[in-house]
């Protein structure tokens, strides 16, 4: 797919959109389309309907790009109402007058003649689907009930619609406002033409969701803490990225001018040495550097401090799988071997290993975290090395090592 579009710049390079398909069976299915950017042009990478699992949905690599979510189907209620309500819970009170407005979460899309459609469904529902995408480790930035991206994107193209068929929806305009919304009982999947992009009509609303992501547009979505958080994320993590990057080319940058300048200088004391006659010198202090050189190395071999740093990876991992009940004060990579030291009366680390240091209130808080941490992959034991009850905070202070399989990267 080649689309121009005026806008010059872009808020995101690669987003994925997502219609989550509740049936009528209590089946999921995933309906996806991957959007990119390429020199002003955003193309469709990859598109596929009816996944029928979150494992089918690992296989398109989902984890570096935010999804933007559309969640049709079974459990979602759509109403329209007059637009003279002040508030939320106002406006599901007409709706739903004997439920507890704290039980659903709330859309709202304009409508047509002064009228909103409010779409409602159970916050369980949502939330579960939130935690399955937050294990899977992907990003859900913005969220959306029903078919209304749909609505949002040909408002945008300035499209002049009366009717729009897609799938199982039917959506009626005028004057560019959603005027009804119809569920019908046999699926159409017959293409439909959004630019100059031809779609077919089960993939239109996740083509919607990412199109109008790539180019941060305004669109209509519910209010999740949980995606406010997982977005903000998002830009951290990225954030981040962009930083490490800016380091990196600047370490790259002074390590060329370094390593010239250092050719330079020791062409010049090379020929220095030669005129002075200072060659013996020299090579003794060049001796005495080497053998304090490989000194170094041996200690810095020992202490596994050459070996690649991964140790930023683990913490991330166990920060992950911390319980809010048991908080970490210190955390050691190949941590120093006291007992032995003094038994070898040398430095002496525990290569391979990381020490945790914190505290909890109740040891089965631990026993119970220690069991997880142990579940992951990348870890070969785990072990309490003391565990201490301070009566005046009423917590115990622990000490865990943690054994990771093969070396400590």
């Amino acid at each position: 797919m080649i689309e121009k579009l005026r806008q010059k710049v872009f808020g995101q390079k690669k987003v994925a959109g997502i219609e989550v398909v509740f049936s009528a069976e209590g089946k999921t299915t995933f309906n996806c389309v991957i959007l990119s950017v390429k020199e002003n042009l955003v193309q469709i990478e990859h598109k596929e309907e009816g996944i029928v699992d979150f494992e089918s949905l690992k296989n398109l690599s989902l984890e570096n790009m935010p999804l933007i979510l559309s969640v049709t189907g079974r459990g979602i209620l759509h109403k329209k109402i007059k637009d003279e309500y002040t508030d939320d819970a106002h406006a599901f009170s007409q709706i739903f007058p004997n439920s507890k407005f704290t039980d659903y979460y709330l859309q709202k899309a304009k409508a047509f003649n002064n009228q909103v459609y409010i779409s409602l469904t159970r916050k369980e529902i949502i939330d579960q689907l939130l935690i399955r995408f937050k294990e899977t480790g992907y990003f859900v930035t913005s969220l959306t009930l029903g078919p209304f991206s749909v609505a949002d994107l040909y408002q945008l193209l300035s499209v002049e619609l009366t009717e729009l068929s897609f799938g199982i929806h039917e959506l009626y305009f005028i004057k560019g406002l959603v005027d009804n919304y119809k569920i019908r009982e046999n699926n159409d999947n017959a293409h439909v033409k959004a630019g100059n992009e031809s779609i077919p009509g089960n993939l239109l609303i996740a083509y919607s969701s990412a199109f109008l992501g790539i180019i941060e547009s305004e669109r209509v979505c519910v209010d999740v803490e949980e995606v406010d958080w997982q977005k903000g994320e998002f830009e951290q993590k990225k954030r981040f990225k962009l930083i490490g990057f800016s380091l990196l080319a600047v370490f790259l940058t002074a390590l060329l001018i370094n390593t010239y300048l250092l050719t330079s200088y020791n062409q010049e004391n090379q020929l220095l040495t030669l005129k002075l006659g200072r060659l013996n010198d020299i090579s003794a202090n060049l001796e005495g550097e080497e053998k304090d050189l490989h000194q170094k190395e041996v200690f810095l071999n020992q202490a596994g401090w050459l070996a690649p740093a991964k140790a930023s990876y683990y913490s991330d991992q166990i920060a992950a799988l911390l319980p809010a009940s048991i908080t970490l004060t210190k955390m050691a990579k190949n941590p120093f071997n006291e007992k032995e030291s003094r038994s070898q009366r040398k430095d002496i680390f525990d290569n391979g290993r990381l020490r945790v240091d914190g505290f909890c209130a109740k040891p089965t808080e631990l026993n119970s975290w220690i069991k997880i941490v142990k579940e992951q992959d990348w870890v070969q034991d785990v072990h309490v090395e003391d565990y201490t009850f301070d009566p005046k905070t009423g917590s115990g202070n622990f000490i865990v090592q943690i054994e990771i399989k093969g070396e400590l990267e």
